[in-house]
């Protein structure tokens, strides 16, 4: 027993000691010398006994685009020869070598520095052959739009077609459009901006068309659809597109799938793109109130309830529609309408909307400020129509209301107190008089007088200070809600920081501009619909507000404008909502009355 450990122990002991991994090296292979412009070869590199892991550097040239595939393969080996035991192991990479050029080309070697030392491998001559034409190759693929121009913001739609030809043999017959998208190459393809839409499956169809030599051919046609809200003038930029497949070259089956009998082709190909120039909307005429819609809309709206007292909620709702997606639309800037902001006070929450066939619908809680309000004026739609080039408005029909009075005491903290009358029950008449509610008399009659104790007199004397704070309390919360003016310049701050916060969490920055405009508006109490950048200015000349903010301020929102409606360089979405707090802020410190 113990020479049957001693012979374990020996042989693992050589086996440490005698390990001698073999010299490093390097070396490549390509799956093919011969390919097509529009295909792609794979080209494998093992290291052999590294010091450490590192890819190899792809060689630098003009000829051939290489890219990493991918992470490397790992094995490890131990042999035993004559009792000589070494060890060895290796990894493999996978680069995707896509020629640029026809010819008969050399593929450069790539290098690999380990242990102090360079290694390189050997070139690979191979032969790039002319693609073939477009209506012959078996894979091609274009993008397609309706249009060839377009304005800022305008949705677009856009489809990306690839026609892959299918595949017959007589051992497998003719390949199913499922079973050609199993040989789609996802991780090979870049699809620019259509990368949401290629996270779902395509849409398929079978189509003909005849090649160059006019034989009618067919095909499997693979479609992706987006719509699309273009940001910047000029050419539509369409990002890198290119489609990946691995065309079968010969097959054959076994009991369970299909396998490739010969390397499949690995084809690559970009898309032929449309010219799609996008211009900038125009600044001149803009309507106070547009939100950057584009196309043509009509907007009605409905109210609930239609009968309320001062101050209490309504819900108003206001449903957009049109023939365009609407699926960035943003909500209409009813703090703009004077009509509406004169009469009623509009919450600062922000409007999601949600979206349904053919229409999006806003809700927006309103407060009456007036008993003499009769009715939610018509709301206005304003839009840029693209076919015209002008904007363009459309109003809502205006809503009955009936205010009443508030029946509610509003108290300075924000609470609310009901006033509901009392309910007397009705006198039962007797002619016992107060000896019917008795059944002791004489305890009825027993003298029970005394003097004020100290909890009676404290008492008294809190009862004359309680209510002089209530009558304070009560008077700063009537002239509060009844002087519009301070109303608006106490709330501007806090709604202007719960719009900003709001803006930021929901990613929203172009309506930064609008909300500092409101902002202003507030402060000076000076109607907030129709107020342009120019007429802001104005007013913070006009309350002495320091020259240097007033000539920031007017940078920021001019840079805003520019952005929104002009294509102009966009501020990242943290930049624009802290400027715009510290504008806020800064502005508060100020007297604007």
């Amino acid at each position: 027993m113990n020479h049957g450990r001693s012979f374990l122990l020996s042989v693992a002991m050589v086996l440490y000691l005698s390990a001698n991994a073999s010299g490093t090296s390097i070396s490549a292979t390509v799956s093919s010398t011969h390919c097509k412009l529009d295909e792609v070869l794979t080209l494998r590199v093992q290291v052999k006994n590294p010091t450490q892991a590192s890819a190899p550097t792809p060689p630098a040239t003009k000829i051939f685009a290489i890219r990493l595939m991918g992470r490397p393969s790992h094995s490890q080996e131990t042999r035993i020869i004559n009792g000589r035991v070494s060890q060895s192991e290796s990894y493999v990479y996978s680069y995707e070598v896509r020629p640029l050029r026809q010819g008969r080309f050399k593929i450069p070697s790539f290098t690999l520095k380990d242990g102090g030392k360079t290694y390189r491998t050997k070139p690979i001559l191979v032969n790039i052959g002319k693609s073939a034409p477009r209506k012959s190759r078996p894979l091609s693929c274009e993008v397609l739009t309706q249009r060839d121009t377009a304005f800022i913001g305008e949705p677009v739609a856009l489809t990306l077609e690839a026609w892959v030809q299918k595949f017959r043999q007589r051992e497998t017959g003719t390949l199913s459009a499922q079973t050609m998208w199993g040989l789609f190459d996802q991780n090979a393809s870049t699809f620019g901006v259509f990368a949401d839409a290629a996270l779902n499956v395509p849409t398929v169809r079978e189509a003909r068309r005849r090649d160059n030599q006019g034989l009618l051919q067919e095909y499997y046609v693979y479609a992706w659809n987006i719509t699309v809200y273009p940001k910047t003038p000029g050419p539509l930029d369409f990002g890198e597109i290119v489609i990946a497949w691995q065309y079968p070259v010969k097959l054959r089956r076994s009991l369970l799938r299909l396998h490739h009998e010969k390397s499949p082709r690995q084809l690559r190909i970009s898309p032929k793109l449309p010219t799609l120039e996008i211009k900038p909307i125009p600044l001149a005429d803009r309507p106070a109130d547009y939100n950057g819609a584009i196309g043509t809309f009509t907007i009605s709206t409905s109210a609930k309830p239609t009968q309320a007292p001062v101050g209490d909620p309504i819900t108003l709702t206001m449903t957009i529609r049109s023939d365009q997606p609407l699926d960035g639309l943003r909500p209409p800037k009813l703090d703009q309408v004077e009509a509406l902001t004169g009469d009623f006070e509009i919450s600062g929450e922000s409007l999601a909307g949600e979206l349904y066939q053919g229409r999006k619908v806003f809700s927006q809680t309103i407060r009456a400020l007036r008993e003499d309000v009769t009715a939610i004026p018509s709301i206005p739609m304003s839009f840029f129509n693209p076919e015209t080039e002008r904007y363009e408005t459309t109003w809502s029909k205006s809503i009955p209301v009936k205010i009443t009075p508030a029946e509610r005491l509003a108290l300075a903290n924000g609470e609310s107190v009901t006033m509901t009358p009392s309910v007397l029950t009705p006198l039962v008449e007797t002619t016992d008089g107060l000896r019917a509610n008795f059944a002791d008399i004489d305890q009825m009659l027993a003298d029970e007088s005394g003097g004020f104790g100290t909890g009676s007199i404290i008492l008294l004397g809190i009862m004359p200070t309680l209510y002089v704070v209530t009558w304070f309390i009560t008077r700063r919360s009537v002239r509060f809600r009844e002087d519009v003016a301070l109303r608006r310049r106490r709330q501007a701050h806090g709604n202007a920081k719960k719009r900003l916060r709001q803006a930021e969490k929901l990613g929203q920055p172009d309506q930064i501009y609008g909300l500092v405009l409101s902002y202003v508006a507030d402060r000076c109490n000076v109607p907030a619909a129709g107020l342009t950048r120019s007429d802001a200015m104005d007013l913070l000349t006009d309350r002495n507000a320091p020259d240097d903010l007033r000539t920031a301020l007017d940078s920021f929102l001019e840079s805003l404008e520019l952005s929104q409606y002009a294509g102009g360089a966009a501020m990242s979405r943290n930049e624009t909502v802290g400027r715009a707090r510290n504008f806020i802020d800064e502005l508060e410190r100020c007297d604007l009355k």
